[in-house]
């Protein structure tokens, strides 16, 4: 094999190794805030899609002193039709309940969290926006 047949062959393998890399990056797609604006203590979320094999993720957040302190993240083992009047995401510790039923308020899209963290039991209801 000559020396350009080993630089293509390298910039090909190269050229996966980038490709695998930026297909399996995982993209926030929807950004969910607390319903009672602004609060401290509230719950954000964040949900991210991407990866080789298309999958959901959901961050969770807690506000405290103006900022976003990351409580945990959950990969989605369950997920409803996206068509659907209610887009429901579900894992053994995690309810997430987007209502595209109801009418969306300024602020985004009525939703419902329900998840277990450890200790923390959160219950809540947040506005979503396409990000």
């Amino acid at each position: 094999m000559t020396a350009r047949g080993v630089i293509v062959a390298g910039l090909v393998l190269f050229g996966g190794a980038v490709y695998g890399l930026h297909t399996e990056k995982m993209r926030v797609v929807t950004v969910c805030r607390d319903a009672r604006l602004f609060m401290d203590g509230g719950y954000d979320a964040a949900i991210a899609a991407g990866g080789i094999n298309l999958h959901h993720s959901v961050t969770i957040y807690k506000k405290h002193f103006r900022e976003e302190v990351p409580v945990g993240s959950i990969v989605v083992t369950g997920e409803s039709s996206p068509v659907a009047a209610q887009q429901v995401l579900t894992a053994p510790n995690l309810k997430f309940s987007l209502f595209r039923d109801q009418p969306p308020t300024l602020y985004g899209t009525p939703a419902r969290l329900e998840a277990n963290l450890g200790k923390e039991k959160i219950s809540v209801s947040l506005l979503c926006r396409k990000k």
